[in-house]
């Protein structure tokens, strides 16, 4: 049986040949690469403990959620210590002024948000102010 033909990558205008996947290896997005073999490749973010969460981070955010147990946006079981100034911007990991106890959905809509005031870019609708958490 035949196989099918190359076609051409899905990114608008790159005439180049993919082998498989959509994209071709110079246009796959950043967490999909493919390799010049034309073997797909998710590139994986480093392990909790590499990205700088350990021991000490996990006995703090034990403590945190002891002494605020509910969500401090919708009053819920806080199951998330959210940094109000992102690490990346100079916030302090295990400060508890720059700490938030929230609920796994708060804590996700507060990531999905604009960020423009940290230079970060979301993809979700604007919520109210109160969720930022102090961050305005």
């Amino acid at each position: 049986m035949p196989s099918t033909p190359n076609r051409p990558c899905a990114h608008p205008g790159c005439a180049t040949f993919r082998t498989d996947g959509p994209w071709c290896a110079a246009h796959a997005p950043a967490r999909v690469r493919v390799k010049p073999d034309g073997e797909m490749r998710v590139e994986r973010r480093g392990t909790s403990t590499q990205r700088g969460y350990d021991r000490r981070w996990r006995d703090f955010r034990v403590w945190f959620l002891g002494r605020h147990p509910v969500c401090e946006v919708c009053g819920r079981v806080a199951t998330m210590v959210h940094h109000k100034r992102p690490l990346r911007f100079g916030g302090d990991k295990r400060a508890e002024e720059n700490s938030q106890a929230l609920c796994w959905t708060c804590h996700a809509r507060i990531h999905a948000t604009p960020r423009a005031l940290f230079g970060g870019v979301g993809n979700a609708r604007p919520v109210h102010a109160g969720l930022m958490g102090g961050a305005e």
